[in-house]
């Protein structure tokens, strides 16, 4: 049995034996812009397209604009791309799924020549950005059941009105074109 999937762009992607070469943004930022975050479970439709753009952005502000860091924000859950988004504390209860999501991305990294494991950098920015998030988008919910909020001014970055999957997959191309890449 094949474990390929075809992508948007046309390419057969093996997600168990991940070739770096047919990785495509494309591919990325069409299949991130149509998937919401949280299963699908928030109270509009925010994708992870726009995630990864915020996430990039928050990076790039904390860093003071590293390039190397801020592009692996963007490209933190490409994984995604190729075998969809599952809600955070599913995905701890699946090992293997959690291998094939870190094996597709050491194959973004050797195809955007980022450094592996991916920087702790982004591991905090993406998790302080779920917390404001949860905040946001999800049904209120006990505050002793959320993470905390370290920074409250995350909350002044999220918008209101998340963008449509058209424009995120714009907008998430055009974040890529800041580093020379399309």
């Amino acid at each position: 049995m094949s474990s390929a999937i075809l992508t948007s762009t046309g390419k057969w992607f093996d997600v168990l034996n991940p070739d770096p070469d047919l990785i495509d943004l494309q591919d990325i930022a069409g299949a991130l812009s149509n998937l919401c975050r949280y299963g699908g479970h928030c109270n509009r439709f925010y994708s992870v397209a726009e995630h990864c753009i915020l996430v990039s952005r928050l990076v790039r502000e904390r860093t003071g604009g590293n390039p190397v860091i801020t592009l692996w924000a963007l490209l933190h859950d490409a994984s995604e791309a190729y075998v969809v988004d599952i809600p955070r504390p599913v995905k701890r209860q699946i090992p293997q799924y959690v291998a094939i999501e870190d094996n597709i991305q050491q194959a973004v990294a050797k195809k955007f020549n980022l450094p592996w494991p991916m920087p702790d950098e982004v591991h905090q920015a993406d998790h302080d950005l779920l917390a404001a998030e949860l905040r946001t988008y999800m049904s209120k919910q006990p505050d002793h059941m959320l993470p905390p909020l370290t920074n409250a001014d995350l909350l002044k970055i999220l918008p209101v009105e998340p963008m449509s999957p058209s424009r995120a997959k714009q907008a998430f191309l055009e974040e890529v074109g800041k580093f020379g890449l399309s």
